[in-house]
């Protein structure tokens, strides 16, 4: 409630909407901010569970939201060596492993 209040005060909207609610390929996409068919693609390599009742794609807000902050969480990860290295002037290439040496 603290974080919605913070929200609200901040001057952005907040929606309350069942963590269980199933969204279509279509409204997944728009609130994960890919393509449909790049979602698909994702859905069916097994990325996030879904459901197909009949001929399309359902998936859970709740499941959907979670694998998107583990995205997030990801990128955070990968990208903490390259700001490390930035912050302190560490350089990646080791002065042993220039092309020159390694011909000799």
């Amino acid at each position: 409630m603290e974080q919605v209040a913070n929200t609200l005060a901040a001057g952005n909207g907040v929606a309350v909407i069942p963590s269980r609610m199933q969204l279509t390929t279509h409204e997944a996409a728009d609130l994960l901010g890919v393509s449909r068919p790049t979602l698909v693609r994702l859905l069916e390599a097994g990325a996030t569970p879904f459901q197909k009742p009949g001929r399309h794609r359902r998936g859970a807000l709740s499941d959907l939201v979670a694998d998107q902050e583990h995205e997030q969480d990801e990128r955070r990860v990968r990208q903490f060596p390259t700001r490390f290295r930035q912050a302190f002037g560490v350089t990646t290439a080791r002065p042993d492993s220039s092309p020159a040496s390694s011909r000799r």
